[in-house]
């Protein structure tokens, strides 16, 4: 079996003993983008009137990312699963969460943990079962949770019914996959287009997609052709495969059609029932150009900057510029989107530091667009070490003792903790992964009953100010900024006009102050709305925006202004 040409459906590729195959499209999601328009202070045009009771249900909320096999588990046997998650909803009520998405939980032999699928419109038994997913979408319906579904169009497992019909050579499985040597040139093959695994979760309910690895999901025509080897040093070796250059399997021009199709087909759920259709796709190491044409196609690409370009060295002036180029390189009707966290990637406690965990969480929930959340960033839970003999994911083990600490992504996926007890109330039985040692003092419990102001209360204080009409406009006009603080107006037409002011400091520990009374703050004074966890003021205290802000690293205010 040999690499896919342009319209393929499927490509093997195997890591140690991990097999997955490329599918081209199997399906997918549209956005119904509304118009609106971004402002910066350096975007002068002119502004319209806003109404937030005009915005889809997407650009209003908070998503929160559940990776189910760490969320909560029901029952003993160590694994999070889908009844853990319908328990756990009144706590997501509690941190003003609108819509979930949920990391794969189809059936699958667990080679990649989910992401290689073998069905997909059966949960896999350790999850539960349908009748625990029905049971889920009537309780998120109660509470007004949308519940978002991770779908994997590049790729299934070679366990697949359609993999194993289609090495048959069954003619309708056939063309599902590619089947070449890779010394000769491919054939042209239309891909699948009747979708019905994702209108069986449509008709269930669901109100949208988080859509893995699109921008693989085709390959070069000519699929003898060897991708490029990474740039090395005079001497240097790779042996990894993720060094690779992927220009013959990455971002061909065809996904945008598919997602122009996909998009075609959720406006007709809307024309049913008036509630537009979310979806967002995987989206690392796009250029400008290709996002904006994710966003033409119908589809909001997930924005990483704040995960990718953002580091322990950022200053007030990085964070401006990164955010501000993130909004101004978008197209005039594209709506924007910050994502702080994922199931792959350390989290902000240990790419920033504990002292920056507020602020950060401060930053993505005042932007302006959609903020996604991973599950505990709330909470400031921080990656947890396993040894080797304790990894678990197999992408990890795949390079050995030598390597497994790079690539393994178990540190971010840590059970979810929840009290002081010694398994912090993810299970009765043994975790499939240990919990963090500082769960006694790091969880729900301890930081919503205490009384002082725990990174869980920053987050819902803040998590209820971004629900106000000035939040949720896409307007953003960068107040003052140096190499201590970021800070930003949030308003709207006829509404409030609110300050945030960030300390991202990289070096001094003994604070800073400035002067934030001048355009486009135009005040002098202001009234507390909201705060990290150390400042020492109290909630609807009036301050002078001249001279009375002392703010140290990693310290944040949301400020009322007055006129």
């Amino acid at each position: 079996m040999g690499a896919a040409n342009k319209n393929s459906k499927f490509q093997q590729f195997c890591t140690g003993n991990t097999c997955s195959f490329t599918l081209v499209v199997i399906i997918a999601a549209v956005i119904a983008l509304s118009c609106v328009i971004i402002f910066t202070d350096k975007d002068l045009r002119e502004k319209r009137q806003y109404d937030p009771s005009d915005l889809e249900w997407w650009k209003k909320t908070i998503v929160y990312q559940i990776y189910p096999r760490s969320f909560k588990d029901s029952g003993s046997d160590g694994i999070g699963d889908i009844k853990g998650i319908t328990s756990k909803l009144d706590y997501l009520v509690y941190l003003g969460v609108g819509a979930i998405w949920i990391s794969p939980f189809y059936k699958s032999p667990m080679r990649d943990f989910g992401y290689d699928v073998a069905n997909y419109t059966e949960i896999d038994p350790m999850f539960g079962s349908m009748v625990d997913f029905d049971e889920l979408m009537n309780e998120t319906k109660k509470r007004d949770i949308k519940v978002i579904l991770d779908f994997v169009p590049n790729h299934t497992s070679n366990e697949s019914k359609w993999f194993i019909e289609s090495r048959k050579m069954n003619p309708e499985y056939k063309d599902y996959y590619v089947w070449a040597d890779g010394k000769r040139k491919g054939k042209t093959y239309e891909p699948p287009n009747n979708w019905n695994a994702l209108k069986f979760w449509l008709d269930k309910g669901v109100a949208g997609f988080r859509v893995d690895a699109f921008k693989m999901a085709f390959e070069v025509k000519n699929i003898s052709l060897d991708e490029d080897l990474p740039k090395l040093k005079q001497g240097e070796k790779s042996v990894f495969t993720d060094e690779q250059n992927h220009s013959y399997t990455t971002n061909l021009p065809e996904i945008y059609g598919v997602i122009s199709d996909w998009r075609k087909m959720f406006e007709k759920y809307k024309e049913k029932d008036g509630v537009s259709r979310f979806m967002t796709t995987e989206s690392y190491g796009l250029s400008s150009q290709m996002v904006n044409k994710y966003y033409e196609a119908g589809s909001l690409p997930f924005n990483f900057d704040l995960i990718m370009k953002v580091n322990k060295s950022c200053d007030g002036l990085c964070f401006k510029t990164i955010v501000e180029g993130a909004l101004e390189s978008l197209p005039s009707d594209a709506w924007p989107n910050f994502v702080m966290g994922n199931h792959d990637r350390p989290r902000v406690a240990d790419r920033m530091g504990t002292d920056m965990i507020d602020v950060m969480n401060m930053l993505l929930l005042t932007l302006p667009g959609t903020p996604t959340c991973y599950y505990g960033d709330e909470l400031g839970m921080k990656d947890v070490y396993y040894t080797f003999d304790e990894t678990q994911d197999p992408y990890g083990r795949n390079y050995g003792p030598d390597g497994y600490t790079r690539f393994s992504r178990d540190p971010e996926r840590s059970p979810m903790l929840w009290d002081t007890t010694s398994k912090a109330g993810f299970t009765t039985g043994t975790p499939w992964l240990h919990v963090n040692p500082m769960h006694s003092r790091i969880n729900v419990k301890v930081e919503r009953h205490t009384n002082r102001n725990t990174h869980l209360k920053v987050y819902k204080k803040v998590s209820e100010i971004r629900k106000l009409p000035s939040f949720q406009n896409p307007d953003i006009q960068f107040a003052y900024t140096d190499d201590n603080f970021l800070s930003y107006i949030r308003t709207a037409e006829g509404r409030p006009k609110y300050l945030v002011i960030l300390n991202v400091d990289t070096a001094s520990k003994i604070g800073s102050t400035a002067d934030f009374s001048k355009e486009p703050v135009s005040s002098t004074r202001g009234e507390v709305v909201a705060m990290t966890g150390t400042v020492d003021l109290a909630f609807g205290s009036v301050i002078d925006l001249t001279t009375q802000i002392k703010l140290q690293r990693g310290q944040g205010l949301v400020v009322k202004v007055h006129h």
